[in-house]
Formats: structure tokens, sequence, C-alpha cells
């Protein structure tokens, strides 16, 4: 058990060592005294996660196996991570049983009874397109930079 790694008080990690890949022991304080008890670990909460984790891998392993493209599964995630009941009619991403969003993952490719969530799903969509077109004109800004630097220092 050592200090927590997130800051958090009352909180501790706890580091498990595989003694099968331990080669040699050398002991350099010889303790005495009984230590602490570990804390007990909520299992039901550990058993959820695990269960939730599955599932989010179950479902992405299907969008690959259903040929989605690698957009569709970014915008996905994306949506995921703000809305957890959102999941794949075949190549359509179903986001609260209200709003389909087919291929291409558009804007205007968002289909729903007008109202609330699907105003909500398309400003995720935006947003995430935005970010994605951000993110590729800051890498194309960094690889024309890379490419400065190297032809003047050669």
């Amino acid at each position: 058990e050592c200090p927590s790694s997130s800051g958090k008080p009352n909180h501790a990690d706890i580091l498990l060592v595989n003694l099968q890949y331990v080669s040699e022991v050398e002991i350099i304080n010889d303790h005495t005294e009984t230590p602490p008890p570990l804390a007990s670990l909520n299992v039901s909460k550990l058993a959820n996660k695990a269960r939730t984790e599955k599932e989010e891998k179950m479902s992405q392993a299907y969008a690959i196996s259903a040929g989605v493209s690698l957009e569709g599964q970014q915008l996905f995630q994306t949506i995921h991570k703000t809305i957890k009941d959102c999941k794949w009619q075949e190549k359509n991403i179903v986001v609260m049983e209200e709003v389909v969003i087919a291929p291409p993952y558009q804007v205007e490719n968002c289909k729903g009874k007008e109202g609330s969530a699907l105003s909500h799903v398309r400003k995720i969509v935006e947003k995430h397109f935005r970010d994605v077109e951000s993110q590729k004109v800051l890498q194309r800004s960094q690889a024309q930079q890379t490419q400065k630097d190297t032809s003047l220092s050669s």
C-alpha cells in the first residue's frame, strides 16, 4: 500500500507483485510488528466496472466488424463520453433511443424527433468535428515546422 498517486486523502494505491517473475528477494529492514489489515475491496463496484468495460470493448469490436469508418467510431466514443445511452444499430449510432446518426455521421445525418435530445446530440457532433479539424490543422502546422527546421539545419 502506497500513498495515492491521485493525491486524494483517505485513498491509497495498492501494488501487486506477481512472484512468478521475482528471481531474488533482499530484506532491507525486518519489521516485527504486524502490518495493518488491507482495506476491503468493493467487489460489486469492481464487477460493475469490469462489466461496463467489457460492454464498451464489445461495442468497439462490433463497430470494427460491421465496417464502420474510423470517423464513425471516433464520433461514437465522443458521444459515449457525454451520453452513456449510446449504441450501434448496424452502422447507425443510436443515442437515447431517440436520435439516429447514419453514415457519414455529419450533423445533417442526425435524425430524430425535434427537441432537446436531437439538439444536444447535434451540438456534440458539431463540436466533435470542430475539434477533429482543429487537431488536423495543428498537426499540419507542426509537420510544416518540423520540415522547416529540418531544411534549415541541412
